[in-house]
């Protein structure tokens, strides 16, 4: 812990950005915004330029609210925003004339859409990897429900797969934008096979920003959960047989699996669990 070490690391992180107009739809500069964080209470603050435009630059993933104050105008308010990792979202903000004292609260979703850059893929949310059924539970698995992503089943490697037909060692994994390749055999130098300790995994499969650089396969960057302002935990346990299991290749050509019908008797089992918290000045 205490040696120095180079680390090259990408970003991890979410952008929010959009446009403050009043309601004839001319810019409104100078709006305060405030973008406050549900579960840690971090509060980041921006005032639109001319254009009427803010942003924030590197969120961290999560939910959001965010407030918008202009001088004459009642006060915007946007709760449960969800910002992903690698994805820019879209908010603009329409107020309304009238006391600033007054809020007036929208319901409509933040616009998931990535119109920085021409990237492709998509964002495993922590639904999927808590409920989707996952044998080896490493999440980064669940890239195979990714347009353009396929099995890689008889290749070498550490869970690895192909993208858009590229060789599994083409492609770019980390975790929390840090590098976690195998340079040996190629796939993950380190699999985080709890589920629970995952917020989301990042999939970008083409298109995606020189930052990354390295292969020509896919950028798969395994967000961590975070700590929030509140104790909560995880329990899990995973009970695997060989009763409902079909013969590989290789068990076809033992004879006594073949009478059998079915892998020989074994059961393997699995505990997890997680405990987060508030740290204390």
């Amino acid at each position: 812990m205490l040696s120095p070490i180079l680390v090259q690391a990408q970003t991890s992180r979410a952008t929010l950005s959009g446009t403050i107009s009043d309601p004839a739809g001319a810019v409104v500069p100078a709006a305060a915004v405030e973008l406050r964080s549900r579960e840690m209470g971090v509060v980041r603050t921006t005032l639109s330029n001319e254009a009427g435009l803010y942003r924030f630059d590197a969120v961290d993933p999560g939910r959001y609210d965010l407030q918008v104050k202009a001088d004459g105008f009642r006060s915007f308010v946007s709760k449960e925003l969800l910002l992903q990792a690698g994805v820019g979202a879209t908010m603009d903000a329409r107020l309304e004339v009238g006391d600033a004292q007054t809020i007036v609260e929208v319901s409509s979703a933040v616009v998931q859409l990535q119109v920085e850059a021409p990237v492709r893929g998509g964002n495993i949310d922590r639904t999927q990897i808590v409920q989707l059924p996952v044998a080896n539970r490493n999440p980064v698995s669940l890239a195979l429900t990714v347009p353009g992503v396929s099995t890689n089943r008889f290749a070498t490697g550490r869970e690895t797969f192909s993208v858009n037909g590229s060789r599994g060692r083409s492609n770019n994994f980390l975790i929390d934008g840090t590098e976690n390749n195998d340079i040996s055999i190629a796939g993950q130098a380190f699999q985080v096979k709890i589920p629970d300790a995952v917020q989301e995994v990042n999939v970008q499969t083409s298109n995606y920003d020189a930052e990354y650089g390295r292969a020509a396969g896919a950028v798969v960057n395994v967000i961590t959960r975070s700590g929030t302002n509140h104790w909560h935990g995880t329990a899990s346990y995973l009970l695997d047989s060989t009763v409902d299991d079909a013969l590989t290749n290789t068990q076809s050509l033992i004879p006594e699996l073949v009478r059998r019908g079915r892998p020989a008797p074994g059961t393997e089992q699995l505990w997890a669990g997680t405990l987060g918290g508030p740290v204390r000045k």
